[in-house]
């Protein structure tokens, strides 16, 4: 018997609604079905995500832009959330993505994005209002999530329609607020939210040192194991 579990979507779907009502546990559905832990878990984000249709067969392979990588890596680092909240947030098909995104960010390695024909991805960002925001939204899920062709029509980023369609379906309108300039002065924090800034200002700096002086020693290694040019 092969590996590869063929389990139906209605199936899937009542399992990650046992499971949120307590039903039954991920080792139990794991059993029930005779499927990995991991397979479950994975639903079971699939369906905190998206819902029902973030169980639909996959027929294509899902891929994402430098720039969402980034940001993801940026919002885990600043102590946003736990792996899976931020993986949830962007709607990555498991949070073993956003794990080896941060481990190559943290290595100084590329976070190489999707590359396709289309000049679509890499198209600027551009300033959109709440209304526009919903109504690409709207036509993305109507057209099966179809994220490139979305773009073109509306004229913006690839990764501004996944961002924007992932909030939605996470937090319906309320997600595609515009929250930058909503910027807490230190007058209205509470004392646990001050020295939470605080701290992660104080990290953010010890890390950039930390970067700092790693690359250093990488420059000064390169420059000892180069050869030393006669007459030098």
């Amino acid at each position: 018997m092969g590996r590869k579990s063929k389990i139906s979507y209605e199936l899937k779907i009542q399992a990650c609604k046992d499971y949120e009502n307590g039903i039954r546990s991920v080792s139990q559905i794991s059993n029930e079905l005779c499927v990995n832990e991991s397979s479950t878990r994975a639903w079971i984000l699939l369906y905190k995500t998206d819902g029902e249709i973030g169980l639909l067969p996959q027929t294509h392979n899902y891929a994402y832009d430098e720039s969402l990588k980034r940001q993801a890596c940026h919002d885990y680092l600043d102590g946003l959330g736990s792996y899976i909240d931020i993986a949830s947030k962007y709607g990555l098909r498991s949070s073993q993505q956003l794990k080896s995104w941060v481990k190559k960010y943290n290595d100084h390695e590329e976070l190489r994005g999707y590359h396709h024909q289309s000049e679509v991805y890499m198209v600027s960002a551009r300033k959109t209002t709440i209304e526009e925001r919903l109504e690409i939204v709207k036509y993305c899920l109507e057209h099966n999530k179809d994220f490139n062709g979305t773009a073109q029509i509306y004229g913006c980023s690839y990764s501004q329609v996944y961002t924007w369609v992932h909030r939605y379906l996470l937090d319906e309108e309320q997600g595609l607020a515009d929250r930058r300039g909503h910027h807490k002065e230190d007058s209205e924090l509470t004392e646990v939210e001050r020295l939470k800034r605080e701290n992660d200002r104080l990290i953010r700096q010890l890390t950039e040192k930390e970067m700092a002086v790693e690359l250093l020693k990488k420059v000064q290694e390169i420059e000892r194991r180069r050869p030393s040019k006669k007459g030098d």
